[in-house]
């Protein structure tokens, strides 16, 4: 799983899903990066849903309703900062690369 990059202590992981995890999954992800021993994975694992995606989910990939999602895109950009970032996508497409950029 992508989410055990973050045993580098170089690196953060921004996951962008489609809907808000319950608590216990939430939970879940954290005891596993405990489990192999990611120092404070709480600070180095984030969530972000795009605010728009139930309103276009039918139409648009999760790409395309990030890119129409301010407030999300915003949140990334908060934290990533300076630091530099890329994107690993399940399946690229052009919105993608327009995140990307």
């Amino acid at each position: 799983m992508r989410i055990f990059s973050c045993k580098d202590p170089n690196v953060d992981v921004i996951y962008v899903c489609p809907f808000t995890m319950t608590a216990e999954v939430y939970k879940y992800y954290m005891k596993i990066l405990e489990l192999v021993e990611v120092e404070d994975p709480s600070k180095r694992f984030h969530l972000v849903v795009p605010e728009n995606y139930t309103k276009f989910h039918e139409n648009m990939s999760l790409a395309q309703a990030l890119s129409y999602s301010p407030k999300a895109i915003k949140q990334i950009n908060n934290l990533i900062a300076d630091r530099q970032a890329y994107i690993v996508p399940g399946k690229i497409s052009n919105f993608d690369i327009k995140l990307s950029i």
